[in-house]
Formats: structure tokens, C-alpha cells, sequence
């Protein structure tokens, strides 16, 4: 399963290539599981964020805890999310109204917006595994 990195990093993948510079080679495959209370999380999204603020950022969905994404080498900050459904209301006070779904994230704010989860994504280092815990543990 290969999922494609946020659309920002094909501009510069094609850039680079483009002017012939050789940089291609600083972008490696990253792969990896990621648990949640020691089962497989069933699917979500791993953001990979530059913590120079440099470069670009590579995403991709976990599906049943395994991910792939293509990406820049170098210290990422990794964030993990995972909406669940836990209900339905109607979008509009009104009989003919649609119906969605109401969203709750399982993955507790320590592992996405509050993340200190790093990555140092290096052509030695492509394999990160990610063992997170729900805040009921």
C-alpha cells in the first residue's frame, strides 16, 4: 500500500528532477505500524511536519496500523489522527434535511495536536513504528 504525500511535495519532487540537480535522492520511502492500546489502529492519517520549518510535509491513511509514504529525509514532527463515529444528527432543523455523521478523535491530543512525536528520517532510518495510548489506560 503506497498513499501519496500531500500535493506540495510533488512540486518540488518535479522541480528537482526537472533541473536535473541529483536532490531526488533525499527522498526516501518511510514505512511503519502504528498501534493503538497495542491493536493496529483500523485506519487514520500520519502527518509528517519538518521541525525546521523547511521542506515539506508528507501525509498519508493508516490502514489496518500500516502506512507508506514517500517524503524529504530529516527530523519530522509526526502527528496521528483517527475520527470515530459516534452518532448522526440532521445538518438543518427541517423534515427534508440530510443527515450526518457526528466525529469524535480517539487519539488523544499528545499524539496530534500537541505532538511530540518525532521522526529523524534519514536513507538508514525509513522505519518508524508508532505505539500509542488511549487516555483510558
Amino acid at each position: 500500500m503506497k498513499c501519496v504525500p500531500h500535493s506540495c511535495l510533488w512540486l518540488v519532487v518535479f522541480g528537482v528532477l526537472g533541473c536535473g540537480s541529483g536532490k531526488s535522492n533525499d527522498i526516501v520511502t518511510v514505512t511503519g505500524l502504528v498501534t493503538l492500546d497495542e491493536q493496529p489502529l483500523e485506519k487514520g492519517l500520519i502527518q509528517f511536519l519538518p521541525t525546521d520549518g523547511k521542506g515539506t510535509s508528507a501525509a498519508c491513511e493508516i490502514r489496518q496500523g500500516a502506512y507508506s509514504v514517500d517524503m524529504l529525509i530529516g527530523t519530522k514532527r509526526v502527528e496521528v489522527t483517527s475520527p470515530r463515529i459516534i452518532g448522526q444528527k440532521k445538518a438543518y432543523d427541517t423534515p427534508e434535511s440530510p443527515v450526518m455523521d457526528l466525529l469524535e478523535e480517539q487519539i488523544p491530543l499528545e499524539y496530534n495536536g500537541q505532538s511530540k512525536l518525532n521522526a529523524k528520517v534519514s536513507r538508514e532510518q525509513k522505519k518508524f513504528d508508532f505505539a500509542l495510548k488511549s487516555k483510558a489506560l
